[in-house]
């Protein structure tokens, strides 16, 4: 098997400058081009007005004790909690509290930073229901096959704060869509988004949005109620009801989108042979189609 190194002695580099071989945190790893970014806890040259000693900052590294520093141009900007957040290419998305030009804070948003150019650009300027400093607060990001990245922000609709799906070019954000809200855990599956979200109709309920379609394609999965699969986790078989045709089918995917099984569903019931662990099961009857996340047992 592999050897695990420690952080000092003979057999791992310690490649820590800017004295983040004093902090006290170092996590948040994202893998960006050629090189890795992370935030640390570092001591401050002197307190802060609250008195702290240790302040938060990037830094980025690659592989080497010269290769390792601070990020200038963003911590320039930074008013505390930098966190990277996602890579695309050579491009690192994160989110902070942002003190612009060193005097006004415009709250938590998001950055994108070109690790080649060493160009920030501050992607969101949210503000809260009075006008004030807001924040977006970005997370559950993903590449989609458009050449976008999605993910979820929050935004101010009529005073209410929904978390809503956005997506970026590096350049610019845009909303879209904002009929659900509290929308977390983005995943790209067979051409299409899968997240969960609510709606004041359904609760938190499996959303299915395509962006190839209309721009308000959003599938809610309350049009499949009728269709209940247990029990939930299973051993060797589901039983399925609301099933009203004899030619229903089902196909059965591994979390990372390939298919392990299919069948036709008999008697209301699937006989699976899978191993152990989590799958997504989908379920197709005439036009009506409906996925969920089984655990087999």
């Amino acid at each position: 098997g592999g050897q695990f190194k420690l952080a000092w002695g003979d057999h791992f580099d310690r490649h820590l400058h800017f004295d983040v071989a004093k902090s006290d945190f170092i996590g948040n790893f994202v893998s960006v081009g050629n090189k890795v970014v992370f935030k640390a806890h570092v001591p401050l040259p002197e307190p802060d007005e609250f008195n702290n000693t240790h302040g938060y900052k990037f830094a980025i590294t690659d592989g080497t004790t010269n290769g390792t520093s601070e990020i200038t141009e963003l911590n320039n900007i930074l008013g505390g909690n930098p966190t990277p957040l996602f890579a695309d290419g050579d491009i690192l998305y994160s989110h902070a509290n942002i003190d612009e030009n060193g005097t006004t804070d415009i709250g938590r948003q998001m950055l994108a930073y070109n690790i080649q150019s060493s160009e920030v650009t501050i992607l969101s300027r949210e503000l809260d229901a009075d006008g004030g400093t807001g924040s977006h607060a970005p997370h559950s990001m993903v590449k989609f096959t458009d050449g976008w990245v999605y993910y979820v922000g929050s935004r101010y609709f009529n005073d209410v704060q929904k978390q809503c799906l956005f997506r970026t070019n590096g350049t610019s954000i845009e909303l879209v869509d904002n009929t659900i809200t509290d929308a977390s855990n983005l995943t790209v599956f067979n051409g299409k988004i899968y997240m969960s979200a609510s709606t004041e109709a359904t609760g938190k309920e499996l959303f299915v949005f395509d962006p190839n379609g209309e721009p308000t394609s959003i599938e809610e999965n309350k049009k499949m109620s009728a269709i209940n699969v247990s029990p939930n986790p299973s051993y060797g078989y589901v039983n399925v009801k609301g099933i009203k045709t004899p030619k229903a089918t089902y196909e059965i995917y591994s979390l990372t989108g390939s298919m392990v099984e299919k069948g036709i569903i008999s008697n209301n019931q699937i006989d699976y042979n899978v191993r152990p662990g989590m799958y997504l099961l989908k379920i197709t009857e005439d036009t009506v189609v409906k996925t969920q996340k089984i655990i087999v047992k």
